[in-house]
């Protein structure tokens, strides 16, 4: 049904149905987000949002999370904070009425991933605890690696841990995320199912674990353990084929060489990150670190051509 969906969503428009077209909608574009088609994505999934807002029966509280599960990461790769901020409380409610759901756990990790971005660190701490029970009460290792990412990550805002308890943290995480990268592997899933597991699940859960290690790795000055985190992310793109782990892996050393002052070291990495970037969320952060380097190297006038020329803002 994949093949055709959006055959099938112009179709179902012309019609009464109003549940097949918001199934089809939101089939489309989940479909085109695993390819990276953002365009495509955000035509169809934005139609499936207003199609739901005009017609809320129209989907079950299952149907609705699926569909969340693909907006709300489609708005992150978008880099649009503050639209991925606004959609879920409106459908949180059908959400919760799932109750322990790994697709619930996903959904509230990618929501504190963007109030951090919004600097709303005790709101983004108060939905991961909340996301935390949940993924404990479930056990699973693809929820629990989400949810231990998430507490690296906001801890270091609100309140950073002492090594020996960031040591344990990161082990868990390691742990989880290796599992769940594992479990794909094996499987060598197939079709849109498998798509999405890659875009959604285990590949993203093994980026986000070593992506927030690495950082804190680097802002605590452990810059050897920051590089092995690279490297595992740098392996994780080949194993799995995913371009986001690979320029993420060339993102975080660019983020350590700035740290480090090795600033043309920083340059080169940024641009490589650039190179490999499948979306305007890698694009920004890739050009924000290459806007670093140049500042540091006295290159204001690149730097400030470069700004400009990456206008919208690089967070929105």
């Amino acid at each position: 049904m994949a093949e055709v969906a959006e055959i099938l969503a112009y179709h179902y428009g012309h019609t009464s149905l109003a549940g097949k077209v918001f199934a089809y909608l939101s089939l489309a574009g989940t479909k085109s987000l695993c390819i990276y088609s953002l365009d495509k994505a955000a035509s169809h999934l934005t139609a499936a949002l207003a199609h739901l807002d005009k017609n809320p029966d129209c989907a079950s509280d299952a149907q609705v999370t699926d569909f969340l599960l693909s907006h709300l990461a489609l708005l992150e790769v978008s880099a649009q904070v503050k639209r991925e901020i606004d959609v879920l409380p409106r459908y949180l409610e059908r959400v919760a009425r799932l109750g322990d759901d790994p697709r619930a756990v996903i959904i509230r990790a990618i929501h504190v991933g963007a109030l951090c971005r919004n600097a709303r660190y005790r709101e983004a701490a108060a939905m991961h605890r909340e996301a935390s029970r949940m993924a404990n009460r479930l056990g699973e290792a693809g929820p629990k690696a989400w949810v231990l990412a998430s507490e690296i990550a906001v801890s270091s805002k609100v309140e950073p841990k002492p090594l020996h308890e960031f040591e344990i943290l990161k082990t868990e995480a390691i742990k989880a995320a290796s599992d769940t990268s594992e479990a794909i592997i094996q499987k060598s899933a197939r079709g849109l199912d498998g798509l999405l597991a890659l875009a959604l699940g285990p590949s993203t859960a093994f980026r986000n674990a070593w992506i927030v290690i690495g950082v804190e790795e680097a802002v605590r000055g452990r810059m050897n353990d920051a590089r092995d985190a690279a490297r595992e992310l740098m392996q994780v793109g080949r194993l799995l084929n995913d371009p986001r782990s690979t320029g993420y892996s060339l993102l975080l050393l660019s983020i350590i060489a700035v740290m480090s002052e090795s600033y043309p070291e920083a340059l080169e990495y940024s641009e490589q990150s650039l190179a490999v970037a499948v979306t305007p969320f890698d694009r920004n952060l890739s050009t924000a670190f290459k806007l670093s380097a140049l500042v540091a190297l006295r290159r204001t006038e690149e730097g400030a051509m470069l700004l400009e020329a990456y206008r919208p803002p690089l967070c929105c």
